[in-house]
């Protein structure tokens, strides 16, 4: 069974490993970053109806990671559901892929062996076997398609899935698995794909924090995915071709041949969603503004649950809301695995608490990534650290609808309150004083 060990762990561990890639291509990436710096995303917002066309752009062409600086214009869930933690998730998600009749989508940062991953490999094999288009795009610095998972990839591979995988670390690798090349442009190099997004057929996507391993299937870890229909899921079929893409995945020679990628689906009321892309080597970076708007803006209640909230802008505005007297709840692991995720957030306990928030430590590894100021939903991939919100490629949803807000506060806020301890004040003048440091290096973390 695989390990459960935490992504932030995983995440000092990649940079470790990229610290030791040759000074040339550091050099070649400080200088293609300081030129994308410049760079303005000149397009508009992209709605359902161009999603396809993004696509049927770069049929043909070298990819380019500027194709996916992305603003997405709001578009309609005809259908959604929240489901929180991995038994509600997992069994759902494995009966869509087992209806699936065209194509299976994955774009997740963790794909590892063990209960869960086996079922799913076993499952996704039988479709390739069927003849569906089976395609996995995942992070190779946490997943390990090409060292300690090769043998696990490679039972997909044989089987007839399509593997690719974003390199954050060392050499920039591009193609499929078992076929891949170095791309000079070293494009990759220290942004890791933190995303998790499923889509099925085109017509049903998955979208949040779990990875497929086994402590988010057995609740070792907390955390949420929404299953969505309708509109919106085109946009996300985008995304996730466009990735493959650019990581050197093959996509059909005519245009035509994208029907499959995109049937027609049925408009009509339901869950208005925006999509939040950051392309963080392009300098794209639309979800820490997303999140700091929403924290700055709440003026009746500002709950929040992640495992990594480090950003000092972000928690600082948390002290303020509850200050002018906003319901503010910060729901955290009482054992985030990670002494410096830990200290960043506790440093502000005193002042949390103070300003009467609700701060609660959650006894699971809570690993939702979720945001609600008054009526405005953040769900989706990113933690509330620097790397997340500057460093990683995620995706974040943002919703607007009273409704859905008082869903996620009622099914997940209020149970995960209910479940947690009020968070314990550091006192010592030592556990202060180490917390004081982790806050003051968080930015570069």
């Amino acid at each position: 069974m695989a390990t459960a060990a935490s992504d932030y762990a995983a995440r000092v561990i990649k940079r470790t490993v990229a610290a030791g890639a040759s000074l040339a291509a550091l050099g070649y990436l400080f200088a293609r970053g300081r030129r994308s710096s410049r760079r303005e995303n000149a397009r508009p917002p992209v709605g359902v109806l161009e999603a396809r066309s993004l696509v049927e752009d770069v049929l043909g062409r070298r990819s380019h990671r500027r194709q996916l600086t992305l603003d997405f214009e709001p578009a309609t869930a005809t259908s959604w559901e929240l489901l929180i933690d991995g038994p509600a998730i997992f069994p759902k998600m494995l009966a869509d892929i087992e209806a699936a009749t065209s194509d299976v989508h994955i774009l997740i940062f963790g794909f590892k062996d063990g209960e869960i991953g086996g079922r799913m490999r076993d499952l996704l094999v039988r479709k390739a076997g069927e003849g569906l288009g089976v395609r996995i795009l995942t992070e190779a610095g946490y997943s390990q398609p090409g060292w300690g998972s090769k043998a696990f990839f490679r039972t997909l591979t044989d089987g007839g899935v399509q593997v690719v995988a974003n390199q954050g670390a060392f050499l920039d690798l591009d193609g499929l698995l078992g076929q891949r090349r170095i791309d000079w442009r070293f494009d990759d190099l220290l942004h890791f794909d933190h995303r998790k997004v499923v889509v099925i057929d085109g017509r049903i996507a998955y979208v949040g924090g779990p990875g497929i391993e086994d402590h988010y299937a057995d609740e070792t870890f907390h955390d949420v995915m929404v299953r969505l229909e309708g509109p919106i899921v085109a946009q996300l079929q985008a995304v996730f071709l466009l990735s493959w893409h650019f990581q050197g995945g093959p996509l059909p020679a005519a245009a035509a041949e994208l029907d499959r990628f995109f049937p027609e689906t049925a408009d009509g009321a339901g869950l208005g969603l925006e999509i939040l892309l950051n392309n963080p080597g392009e300098k794209h970076l639309p979800i820490a503004p997303a999140f700091r708007a929403a924290v700055a803006g709440a003026q009746r209640r500002l709950y929040v649950i992640n495992p990594y909230l480090a950003d000092r802008g972000i928690l600082r505005g948390l002290v303020d809301a509850a200050r002018r007297g906003v319901d503010v709840r910060v729901i955290v692991p009482a054992d985030p695995r990670s002494l410096p995720a830990s200290a960043a957030v506790r440093h502000y306990f005193k002042d949390l608490v103070a300003a009467g928030a609700d701060v609660r430590e959650h006894p699971q590894m809570a690993h939702a990534k979720v945001v609600l100021a008054d009526d405005t939903v953040l769900v989706g991939t990113a933690n509330l650290d620097a790397l997340s919100l500057r460093q990683n490629w995620e995706l974040q949803l943002r919703a607007n609808d009273a409704a859905f807000a008082n869903h996620v506060a009622a099914e997940l806020f209020d149970k995960d309150v209910a479940l947690g301890t009020p968070g314990r004040v550091p006192t010592g003048r030592r556990e202060r004083a180490v917390n004081a440091f982790w806050s003051r290096v968080s930015p570069v973390l």
